[in-house]
């Protein structure tokens, strides 16, 4: 939706991007979070030696830092992308997209769980 209408940035301060098939059986607190300073929130656990992308709060100044992953790859030279691939895990290359754009990531109290 962003790409067919950019004024829904405009619509809203806060972000919440998450998976079709999660459940919320408890209060999620999103409104409450402090987005200043950079902070993207996600929830714990599901670190995989780095950040999970299945759920996370974000402000408007940063959804699209937090969104767009693959330029930041492509314009690593050959030998730093082959050393972010190597470490394994999409997650562990995210969490370095996110802090080479100076995005903080701070964990919050799971509040879902996945249902298929």
């Amino acid at each position: 939706q962003l790409l067919d209408n950019p004024d829904v940035l405009d619509q809203y301060e806060k972000f919440v991007i998450s998976r079709a098939d999660h459940y919320y059986q408890c209060s999620h607190e999103y409104t409450t979070l402090d987005l200043s300073n950079n902070t993207v929130w996600i929830p714990q656990g599901e670190a995989y030696g780095g950040v999970t992308d299945r759920h996370l709060i974000v402000s408007r100044a940063n959804i699209l830092d937090t969104l767009d992953i693959f330029p930041t790859l492509f314009q690593q030279r050959d030998e730093q992308l082959q050393d972010w691939i190597a470490v394994g895990t999409p997650e562990s290359i995210l969490k370095r997209v996110w802090t080479s754009k100076g995005l903080n990531v701070r964990r919050m109290k799971r509040v879902m769980f996945t249902c298929a």
